[in-house]
């Protein structure tokens, strides 16, 4: 297409500014495709990485999950999308999962409400340590932007992060009583503590 229009350029058959739209043009798509293929090629490192976490070879084990959290941010989505063939393997990709997760966001809506919902999932499948760790940045994150709101006069966004931030606080709660095993009181009859088992009742 180039080699064309700049032969038509040549016969003074179109003007200069119209060939470099056109060049500029096919410049930005190749760019954009070189970006595309970059993130897929991450993609593909990383989950090549990531069938290496079950390994039974431990350097080898120890080796991917270094390089993974060497990507950073990079990793995430293979890391989402992931699965380890084995529990333990599993287990280590969602802990990747959340810390890359917690160290790589930015104070954002979208970026609290993604670590909210990885927060739910793993205290859905009762890795409670882990959702812990995911409730407590989310309420970190929705504490920032409650502030913001705040400088800008937006009550309504104030009192929405204000809600969220205070259910990212409970369930954190909940998700370490539920890791820890613990017991705790709920009330008094007479003298005497009531005493209630910690379980988790689904409400996540």
């Amino acid at each position: 297409m180039q080699k064309i229009l700049a032969l038509l350029l040549a016969l003074g058959l179109v003007g200069t500014s119209a060939v470099a739209q056109v060049f500029a043009a096919d410049e930005a798509k190749t760019e954009e495709a070189k970006a595309e293929e970059k993130v897929d090629d991450d993609t593909a490192k990383a989950n090549e990485l990531i069938q290496q976490l079950d390994s039974d070879d431990a350097h080898q084990r120890a080796g991917a999950e270094t390089k993974i959290r060497a990507m950073g941010a990079k990793a995430l989505p293979a890391l989402r999308a992931g699965k380890v063939g084995n529990k333990e393997g599993n287990e280590r990709l969602r802990v990747i999962l959340m810390e890359l997760s917690i160290s790589e966001s930015k104070i954002n809506e979208t970026d609290a409400n993604a670590i909210m919902q990885l927060a739910k999932e793993e205290a859905q499948a009762k890795r409670y340590s882990n959702a812990a760790s995911g409730y407590k940045r989310a309420k970190e994150l929705y504490n920032r932007l409650e502030d913001d709101a705040d400088d800008k006069k937006d009550n309504a966004k104030k009192e929405e992060f204000d809600g969220k931030k205070d259910r990212a606080e409970k369930l954190r709660k909940k998700a370490e009583r539920l890791a820890q095993g613990k017991e705790h009181k709920v009330g008094h009859w007479g003298p005497i503590p009531t005493i209630e088992k910690v379980e988790d009742d689904g409400d996540w």
